[in-house]
């Protein structure tokens, strides 16, 4: 299995179980779609530092959305399934298979500085399970 890196291949190892290469296959498909909404949204005027506001009754808010509920309510459930930690394809879990599996340094401290980039944004969307 390759990877494409700044326009390089990286190989690596063939030595992925059936489960890695299933959570691979779909981190892959499900990313497609998620960067392909992504990308309609953008267009439509939607930006991903929107600011929401959490009210003291409990209500978020915001400025006017460039795009119905509904088209957002779909952009963040595309989103929770990179996000939530029980998602077969949470996007720790693919670093962490793809580090196990490689060989080159370069990649696998790429990898390793876009888990901490991960993990140190204060995103809004974790805050909200508590609704």
């Amino acid at each position: 299995m390759e990877l494409a890196l700044k326009s390089q291949r990286i190989e690596l190892t063939d030595n992925f179980s059936p489960d890695e290469t299933q959570c691979l296959k779909l981190f892959s498909s499900h990313f497609k779609e998620f960067w392909a909404n992504f990308e309609e949204l953008r267009q439509s005027g939607f930006d991903v530092n929107w600011e929401f506001e959490r009210r003291k009754d409990g209500v978020i808010s915001s400025g006017p959305l460039p795009c119905s509920t509904h088209r957002l309510k779909g952009f963040f459930l595309d989103y929770r399934k990179f996000h939530q930690q029980s998602e077969p394809i949470q996007f720790l879990k693919v670093c962490n298979i793809l580090c196990r599996r490689c060989e080159k340094k370069a990649l696998k401290q790429l990898i390793k500085r876009h888990k901490h980039e991960w993990k140190s944004v204060d995103s809004p969307v974790i805050g909200w399970g508590i609704i």
